[in-house]
């Protein structure tokens, strides 16, 4: 047997368990208080009115958590109880994963300051998380994204995915600071990449000849939205076939990196931590 009492909440994955509201919706608690107004006043309830009410009473009381966060604990179930991992990819995380040391290194020549990729995972009673870079050289954490090309390359005013949020109060929280940054990194893609990415166009349009104008465009039109360092994907991938024979499209190191910084939020810990314990027997009641 499985002891999910002890079940802990990755940071990655914590944004999935702050979906919805546990118990009843706003609109629910307001009809639920149209109900106890009504009778405070000595007003009789339907038998309808009085079924809505003894089940919104009793749902409120249980904190029953939604069908959301219902979904994610039963993923988790499977994939802990038969010791599986139920893989997700696609091209945006290939690079994340790939790249994800160039994206440290452009963020080190960015702070000037060395960084190295963590390998420390902490837990505590709630929480479990392996961040990129703790509190360590730096008096703040920070989690690194490569973002796929510049068109999903944020602004800096833009606000911060919910999913990283939620991963940078987690992180906080395991390794006592009151600091996290999400730093958006905007490095070369990989040869592999590139080449993937004119593959895909080179059969939607029919696999032309590889000269023909217009998918040689498309090719160089790859090649600038995927490479911003030319000196540095060259010397990487020095077999590479450029389509782009004059390259004026670097982008320089200072214009590659973004920031957003989370701070400290007691009152969201505490929100996620219920949530994780009302999970916890959810989880072992499947």
């Amino acid at each position: 047997m499985i002891d999910f009492s002890k079940w802990l909440c990755r940071a990655s994955q914590s944004s999935k368990m702050m979906t919805g509201k546990i118990g009843i919706s706003d609109n629910q608690e307001s009809e639920l208080q149209g109900y106890i107004d009504k009778m405070a006043i000595g007003k009789l309830l339907t038998s309808r009115q009085e079924g809505l009410y003894n089940d919104l009473t009793k749902k409120k009381t249980n904190r029953e958590l939604p069908r959301t966060i219902t979904s994610f604990l039963r993923k988790e179930h499977r994939e802990i109880k038969y010791d599986r991992i139920f893989l997700f990819t696609n091209k945006y995380l290939q690079k994340g994963l790939l790249q994800e040391d160039e994206s440290i290194t452009l963020l080190s020549n960015f702070l000037n300051i060395p960084l190295f990729k963590n390998e420390e995972r902490r837990e505590n009673k709630l929480f479990t998380g392996l961040p990129d870079l703790p509190p360590k050289v730096l008096d703040y954490g920070v989690d690194v994204k490569s973002s796929w090309e510049l068109a999903t390359f944020p602004f800096a005013d833009d606000p911060l995915d919910f999913v990283y949020e939620s991963q940078n109060q987690v992180y906080m929280n395991l390794w006592g600071c009151n600091k996290w940054v999400t730093a958006y990194c905007l490095v070369n893609a990989t040869e592999q990449m590139v080449y993937n990415e004119k593959q895909k166009f080179f059969y939607a349009l029919g696999q032309p000849d590889l000269e023909d104008y217009i998918y040689v465009g498309i090719c160089k039109e790859i090649e600038k939205k995927m490479i911003f360092d030319k000196a540095k994907f060259d010397k990487d991938y020095p077999l590479f076939n450029w389509d782009n024979t004059e390259w004026n499209f670097d982008i320089p190191e200072s214009e590659r990196v973004v920031m957003f910084e989370s701070n400290k939020d007691d009152s969201f810990i505490d929100q996620l931590g219920e949530r994780v314990i009302i999970g916890r027997k959810y989880l072992s009641s499947l």
